[in-house]
């Protein structure tokens, strides 16, 4: 549930035609917030038909989230001035992009960050949200139980990660100085509607790809079967929220589900949406069709503290992911 205890003022998010920032527009929207959604690229037809139908006013801004001038016209497109921002825009990368194209990671995620917290001081906002990812924690040493954002250090092995802490880190340094509310949630393997192939998102989720199969009544073939921390989106959309309308809520948080999951157990969930779908771990020198990208066991998130700070807590089993997960693709 979103509440509605901050001024009503809009919330702009950045990177709003990605996952995670379709998902929580969805979110705002549904509660009757100004939404003002910028993004480099146009939202997909697609989601704003999804979009436009919900009783909250959706503004939509375009630009370069590194450019000065682009985000000033998004800070003042709705006519009155943001009460908070989301920063979502990021690029998620792949070791492919990592090896031919590493500046524009750096660009996007470190001077992209840069830039959107400069823009909330110059036009007097005082809430950021930025969320991080559990790719700061990188692969946790055999036994740990859980990934604690105090108690867990932080090892980032790609790019991504590595470019999400610096930022992380960077932001934090500078609200302290600077005296600005800011909440830096690390995000848990973040799966469910509004997952799409947006150009800079190089790592879809297993999940996801394991969902298109089973709508086409393919069977999943998986090479990689080792639990590890899932959230579904909603769960994610509705911690952002709660983390905007909570300025006291300052720091890093973990917002995942707090507890593991594997591809085979969605796959089990997934089996009782579509009946006949099947899966199974594949054969010595068979190709999966799954891909799985962390390749190592990830430890529960304990989110505690996030749950604390805003009395959030996530809603969504795997269970009752799957059946809104395929409600929501059948339009419902």
């Amino acid at each position: 549930m979103i509440r509605c205890g901050m001024s009503q003022n809009p919330i702009l998010i950045t990177g709003a035609a990605g996952f995670v920032g379709l998902a929580t527009t969805e979110a705002l929207l549904t509660a009757g917030r100004t939404v003002i959604a910028f993004d480099r690229q146009p939202l997909p037809a697609w989601a704003l038909a999804r979009l436009q139908p919900l009783p909250g006013r959706l503004v939509v801004a375009q630009g370069d989230v590194r450019e000065a001038g682009d985000l000033d016209a998004a800070f003042t497109a709705a006519g009155t001035m943001p009460g908070a921002v989301l920063h979502t825009a990021v690029i998620t990368a792949g070791e492919a992009r990592e090896r031919t194209d590493p500046a524009s990671i750096v660009s996007v995620n470190m001077m992209g960050a840069l830039a959107v917290f400069e823009a909330v001081r110059r036009h007097g906002v005082k809430r950021l949200v930025a969320p991080s990812s559990i790719a700061t924690y990188g692969q946790s040493p055999e036994g740990e139980p859980v990934l604690d954002e105090v108690a867990t250090p932080a090892r980032p092995q790609g790019l991504y990660g590595i470019t999400k802490l610096a930022a992380e880190q960077m932001m934090l340094r500078l609200a302290a100085l600077h005296g600005l509310s800011f909440a830096a949630p690390r995000l848990g393997g973040v799966y469910g509607p509004w997952e799409w192939a947006t150009g800079v998102r190089d790592t879809l989720s297993p999940f996801m790809q394991a969902y298109e199969k089973a709508e086409k009544g393919q069977e999943v073939l998986t090479d990689w079967s080792a639990p590890a921390e899932h959230v579904y989106v909603r769960d994610v959309a509705s911690g952002l929220a709660a983390l905007l309308d909570t300025p006291s809520a300052q720091g890093v948080f973990n917002l995942g589900s707090g507890v593991q999951s594997t591809v085979g157990e969605w796959c089990d969930a997934l089996a009782k949406q579509f009946p006949g779908f099947s899966w199974r771990m594949t054969s010595p020198g068979e190709a999966p069709n799954v891909t799985v990208h962390a390749r190592f066991t990830r430890p529960p998130m304990n989110i505690a503290r996030l749950k604390a700070a805003t009395s959030w807590a996530p809603r969504f089993s795997l269970a009752a992911a799957a059946a809104d997960y395929a409600e929501w693709q059948k339009g419902g």
